[in-house]
């Protein structure tokens, strides 16, 4: 179950230049992801440090 308990620091960049993040996008893109980690199995909310995702466009 997702709690929050964390701070949180979310940074979105695209070609390289980082995307300015008000709160509430910064809360519900922390949240989305934590919510599809929380999914996995094997994964353990109180285990996660840090979570990477890159996508591609080719």
């Amino acid at each position: 179950m997702i709690t929050m308990n964390k701070m949180n620091k979310v940074e979105i960049r695209v070609n390289d230049n980082q995307v300015p993040l008000n709160q509430y996008v910064t809360t519900l893109v922390s949240k989305l992801v934590l919510a599809i980690v929380d999914s996995l199995k094997g994964i353990e909310e109180e285990d996660i440090e840090n979570v990477n995702i890159t996508v591609n466009y080719i």
